[in-house]
């Protein structure tokens, strides 16, 4: 069977919020802040080794034809390629589970119950749980129900546009990018895109065009 990769790029624009980041310390549970802050170091663990076999191997930063292209002409490297990924996804569907329970027990962990990191952490483990788009779904439905304060706009808009291109969908702010064949970014299908800067005006987001510029040159400036 033919490999297709899928390397969604996730427009992160940290500090583009206006709310402003909860303390350590002030967190309602501490042992679950503590519990996700584990679970995310496991989480980026596993993805600094598979990003660092694709830098080895020359697959970082292509699009996903010349990556497949790449890995169908040695079949070594694919199969190291596909233990790698399927470890990843094995322990992705671990931690799913457990924040399937969190979830279920407390609604999204928001600042004011796990603090802004375990926050951010709870939010990267769920947008990596692409096996499972209804998940997401639920995970997204629950962030909607708490106050602005309590979750990052960044977050907000990612899970939106991720869940929304997983059912099929376009996206609503732009978040999310793909790779083009010349190495540079563009974002996927975007709904209503003439009124997309507003949409991200309003979660305090810079206009979509001066940050694809601003990503596009980061990239070209490391080549």
């Amino acid at each position: 069977m033919r490999l297709r990769l899928t390397l969604v790029i996730v427009v992160m624009l940290f500090g583009a919020s206006s709310s402003l980041a909860q303390e350590v310390g002030d967190e309602k549970e501490p042992e679950l802040r503590a519990e996700l802050m584990r679970l995310v170091k496991d989480d980026q663990k596993i993805r600094g080794e598979f990003n660092k076999f694709r830098r080895e191997h020359g697959l970082f930063g292509i699009d996903n034809k010349s990556a497949n292209e790449k890995l169908d002409s040695d079949p070594e490297l694919k199969k190291e390629f596909l233990a790698l990924a399927n470890r990843m996804a094995e322990f992705d569907d671990g931690r799913l589970v457990r924040m399937r329970e969190i979830i279920a027990k407390y609604g999204w962990p928001g600042r004011g119950l796990v603090g802004s990191e375990a926050a951010t952490a709870a939010y990267l483990i769920v947008s990596h749980a692409v096996r499972d788009v209804p998940f997401q779904r639920l995970a997204l439905e629950a962030m909607k129900k708490l106050p602005p304060c309590e979750v990052e706009n960044t977050q907000f808009a990612s899970l939106t546009d991720r869940v929304l291109l997983a059912e099929g969908k376009k996206q609503l702010y732009g978040t999310m990018f793909f790779v083009k064949p010349d190495g540079l970014l563009a974002p996927n299908p975007i709904e209503d895109e003439a009124n997309v800067d507003k949409r991200r005006a309003e979660l305090g987001l810079q206009p979509l065009a001066e940050y694809i510029r601003r990503s596009n040159k980061a990239i070209l400036g490391k080549q």
